[in-house]
C-alpha cells in the first residue's frame, strides 16, 4: 500500500513539474468549449450598433424608424421621429434597451449580419 501511494505521488509530482515547464500554456483554449476565439467577430455589440450604425447617419435613423413601425401603432410620424432623435441624442441605457428589444432577435447581446439587414428591405 505504501509503495502504491509513493508511486501515485511521484506521478503527480512529475505531472506538476511538466505542466510548469511548458512555456505559455493558453488557458483560454483549455476553457473554451468550442475552441473558437472569434465567436463574436462578425457581430457588433448593442452599444456599438446603436451609436455607430443607427444614430450616426440618416440611413440608420430611417432604419430605426422603420423598425419602430411594429412597436408604435396609432402614433404620429412626428412623435416617432422626435422619440428616435431624443434616444440618439442621449445615447444612454434606454437607447440600448430599445435596440435590444427591436434588433436583437436571438437575445445574445450582439447584432449579427442578419439582424442588421432585417429591416433594410422593409418598407
Amino acid at each position: 500500500m505504501e509503495l502504491h501511494l509513493m508511486f501515485v505521488l511521484t506521478i503527480c509530482f512529475i505531472n506538476v513539474l511538466y505542466a510548469a515547464s511548458l512555456p505559455g500554456v493558453d488557458v483560454y483554449l483549455q476553457t473554451d468549449l468550442h475552441n473558437d476565439r472569434r465567436h463574436h467577430s462578425n457581430k457588433k455589440s448593442l452599444k456599438h450598433f446603436s451609436e455607430h450604425s443607427l444614430c450616426n447617419d440618416t440611413r440608420g435613423i430611417i432604419k430605426f424608424l422603420t423598425a419602430l413601425d411594429d412597436h408604435f401603432q396609432n402614433i404620429s410620424e412626428t412623435m416617432r421621429v422626435n422619440f428616435i432623435l431624443d434616444l440618439c441624442s442621449r445615447r444612454d441605457n434606454m437607447l440600448i434597451d430599445w435596440v435590444k428589444e427591436i434588433f436583437d432577435k436571438d437575445g445574445d447581446g450582439y447584432i449579427s449580419h442578419f439582424e442588421r439587414v432585417y429591416y433594410d428591405r422593409r418598407k
